[in-house]
């Protein structure tokens, strides 16, 4: 037998060989595939109609001593309640959380921190300035004393109100929330006008905290933060048709890939639901657990089904499933 005969001989066997292995490498993967099936991630938004509107309103109140902190904090939401029922709220819509008392300097929440910034600042400030070192000492932090620094009790409160708006019409529900927005801006339901008010010997005391840390005790007011909100549910119907929804997108995105792969699609193995990131949902839920506190001895019961936004066109919650399918 001639070589040529003999190489061409060879490399036909090799040939045979790695096509032998391709299949067999071909067969393994689609049964790898066929065990472990697809999975699809897929999402359906619920449009959610508003039925109320929420004011979510801080409020503190504070004292020189802690025996009477508390009844400010009573009285203050007796005045609130008045106010509220005087804007036409009807009694029962109106929750106050359990009081949280703290006692502290007001505006510094750590003054051995604050004093060890301001030393920490002294020191740099020589570094760079050495000809300014005999003006400017390094404090020494042992010599330091507390007990002429004011104590101040407070008591903090969250305001709960909802307004119905199902019998409303949506002119009304859209001007609503600026009218509360001013009842809560005019009337003093925050508590301001029952803070603590230092003397010019008190404020000389604490000002040197405050300017060398970002230490704030007090919390974000009303003023500056969205205290509105609408209100809406997810009904077991809504649910119900976005979950089939869902189904059918991840069916359809499923037998696309199962084409591509050549193989059939089968029947559905599994079905998870997932959040996805839904910032709706958590922000309700975040709401949710912070009114997780007893109000007259008894526990508010949490609602999932709401979803909360600062906007009509907001309400809007995401389904999101995670779908597995098997392959024939």
């Amino acid at each position: 037998m001639s070589r040529s005969i003999l190489n061409f001989t060879f490399r036909l066997s090799c040939l045979l060989i790695i096509s032998l292995i391709a299949t067999k490498n071909s067969r393994a993967q689609d049964a790898s595939a066929k065990s472990s099936g697809i999975t699809v991630t897929v999402s359906q938004q619920v449009k959610i109609t508003a039925s109320k509107l929420r004011l979510l309103l801080p409020m503190r109140v504070e004292t020189r001593d802690g025996t009477s902190v508390l009844k400010a904090m009573k009285n203050h939401q007796e005045a609130v309640r008045k106010e509220l029922k005087a804007f036409g709220v009807d009694d029962s819509a109106i929750e106050f959380s359990s009081p949280l008392v703290t006692a502290g300097i007001p505006g510094v929440e750590d003054p051995d921190a604050s004093r060890k910034a301001a030393r920490n600042q002294v020191i740099q400030m020589r570094n760079m300035n050495p000809h300014m070192k005999a003006q400017y000492p390094v404090p020494n932090l042992d010599d330091e004393d507390d007990s002429e620094l004011p104590i101040v009790y407070a008591a903090d409160s969250t305001l709960v109100v909802d307004w119905q708006l199902d019998k409303q019409s949506d002119e009304a529900a859209i001007l609503l929330p600026s009218k509360v927005k001013r009842l809560y801006e005019q009337k003093d339901l925050t508590g301001k006008k029952r803070r603590i008010e230092l003397t010019d010997v008190e404020q000389s005391l604490v000002e040197p905290l405050l300017g060398s840390t970002n230490y704030i005790s007090y919390p974000a007011q009303a003023s500056g933060n969205n205290r509105l909100y609408y209100v809406g549910e997810v009904s077991p119907e809504q649910e119900k048709n976005a979950f089939a929804e869902a189904v059918k997108k991840a069916k359809g995105q499923a037998e696309l890939i199962a084409q591509g792969s050549g193989l059939r699609l089968g029947k559905i193995r599994s079905i998870l639901t997932s959040n996805g990131g839904d910032f709706t949902s958590l922000q309700a839920n975040l709401y949710m657990a912070m009114r997780s506190d007893t109000t007259d001895g008894k526990i508010r019961e949490k609602n999932d089904r709401e979803v909360l936004s600062t906007d009509l066109d907001g309400l809007k919650k995401q389904v999101y499933l995670v779908v597995v399918f098997d392959f024939e």
